[in-house]
């Protein structure tokens, strides 16, 4: 998997900075644990980077949607994975 990078520097010039990204990129596929998920389309991302002063804050959302498999009948189903990102 490529890493996803974001330009900075201009955040650490002015305390109270922030910028906004919002984009998607592809996977063919996700694991997670023990359990295995196949894209079903792009995943994408909302996320607001910001200057404390003391450290550089990322937050926001990621979503994707996904092929599943039922663990009890092996039946697979479509449904999206979706979190909060959090991060110094």
């Amino acid at each position: 998997m490529e890493t996803y990078r974001v330009e900075i520097a201009e955040l650490l010039d002015s305390l109270g900075t922030n910028t906004h990204i919002a984009d998607e990129f592809s996977l063919p596929s996700l694991d997670v644990g023990d359990e295995h998920f196949e894209m079903r389309g792009p995943v994408t991302f909302d996320v607001t980077v910001t200057n404390t002063g003391t450290a550089v804050i990322a937050y926001g959302t990621v979503s994707a949607p996904v092929t599943a498999t039922c663990v009890r009948c092996l039946v697979e189903y479509p449904t999206s994975l979706e979190g909060d990102v959090e991060g110094f």
